[in-house]
């Protein structure tokens, strides 16, 4: 495994064709916690990298490279990644901890055929029996980190809550409305999601 992927980058010329490869990473591989710090990151805007609390990310794929003329050496990419993560409730600022688990079904094909007219401004492709994302490899080479990358960032949670039903603070006094009132009952809550 390590002679085909270094750093998340995968060497298209190392896979057997026809043949599944199963691919297992942790936050323990530097790309994947780079991943994760990124990720934590743009959910926690006022937390420095040095202060994030690491929790778990698991990455676990499956790749097949296969061919045909119309595609040439094609790779078809299933599996998925799983995270654990906190940050703070939106309205009150409690600590949250949350999880993110997402399904990989890919299929990347060459980047010269990324302007053919059948490629063009496609983001997804019917390919062996069931439609994928579409993604592009260059050189000989795709990147795992920037498509697990693309999964991530399409499926960060927004409006990240402790409690679908949470009262937020009180924008006079600044009282966390879910422990206590606080007499200032004609002003509601500050609402910071949209």
């Amino acid at each position: 495994m390590l002679e085909k992927i270094n750093n998340g980058v995968l060497t298209v010329s190392k896979l057997l064709n026809n043949r599944e490869e199963a691919f297992s990473f942790t936050i323990a591989d530097q790309w994947v916690l780079d991943l994760y710090l990124e990720m934590v990151a743009s959910v926690n805007f006022n937390q420095q990298e040095d202060e994030i609390e690491f929790k778990e990310m698991n990455v676990d794929l499956k790749v097949k490279k296969k061919n045909n003329t119309e595609l040439t050496n094609y790779l078809l990419i299933t599996g998925g990644t799983d995270l654990t993560f906190n940050t703070q409730c939106e309205k009150c600022l409690r600590d949250v901890s949350n999880g993110l688990t997402l399904k990989i079904n890919a299929c990347a094909i060459p980047k010269h055929l990324e302007e053919h007219e059948m490629f063009k401004d496609q983001i997804e492709i019917f390919q062996d029996q069931e439609m994928r994302d579409l993604f592009f490899y260059d050189k000989n080479e795709i990147n795992l980190k920037d498509l697990i990358h693309e999964y991530l960032f399409l499926n960060i949670p927004q409006n990240i809550l402790h409690d679908v039903d949470c009262k937020g603070l009180c924008p006079e006094c600044g009282i966390d409305l879910n422990e206590e009132s606080c007499g200032h009952n004609s002003i509601k809550s500050v609402d910071f999601a949209p």
